[in-house]
This record gives C-alpha cells, sequence and structure tokens, in this order.
C-alpha cells in the first residue's frame, strides 16, 4: 500500500501540501513509531503557520518508486483523484487543512 511522504527542499522548488496534524499520547509513540515502514522516517515539517510538528519524511533511497503527488495538492486529494480514474466519475476533494511549506 501507498504511503505518503515529504522530501524536504528548498522554499523555491516546494508546494504546499495540505496535510493533517493529529495528536498522539506519548505512551503511543514508540508503538507507532515501530509500524513506520521504510523508506518512511520522522522529521519535523516546517509549516506556513510557524509550527513545527513532526511528519512523515521520505528517504531518497525510496524516490525510485515513488509518485510525485503535488500537483493533486495532498493525499488525501491524490487518493480521490486515483479513485475518480478508476470509476470515471467525479471525485469530492476536501479543500481544508494545514499547508507545509
Amino acid at each position: 500500500m501507498p504511503r505518503p511522504g515529504l522530501l524536504r527542499v528548498s522554499p523555491d522548488d516546494g508546494h504546499a501540501i495540505e496535510l493533517e496534524v493529529w495528536a498522539l499520547p506519548a505512551e503511543g509513540f514508540a508503538r507507532f513509531v515501530a509500524g513506520i515502514p521504510s523508506p518512511l522516517g520522522l522529521a519535523t515539517l516546517n509549516l506556513v503557520d510557524g509550527t513545527r510538528p513532526k511528519g512523515f519524511a521520505v528517504e531518497m533511497a525510496g524516490l525510485a518508486q515513488a509518485i510525485e503527488i503535488s500537483r493533486y495538492g495532498g493525499w488525501r486529494s491524490y487518493l480521490a483523484a486515483r479513485a475518480d480514474q478508476a470509476t470515471g466519475g467525479i471525485a469530492m476533494v476536501p479543500n481544508s487543512g494545514t499547508s507545509v511549506s
């Protein structure tokens, strides 16, 4: 199953990406991190509102098989477009969230 990951680039080369910020209890962190598959890892993200939460980043080695989805604006929009292509219907794409820069 494909998973989303961000690659850090210079601000002039990046795209604003819609994302979700989730809260995770400290006692569940170790179990959560243990389940992150390679080539994903955790990194500090730089959000346009100035906050810096942890999020999924992709290792350079993972880019060989990766699909560039920046043009979709985010993971959920990409999944909706993919579902739309598979069914030939109209996908409903959410337009809310937080952007990363």
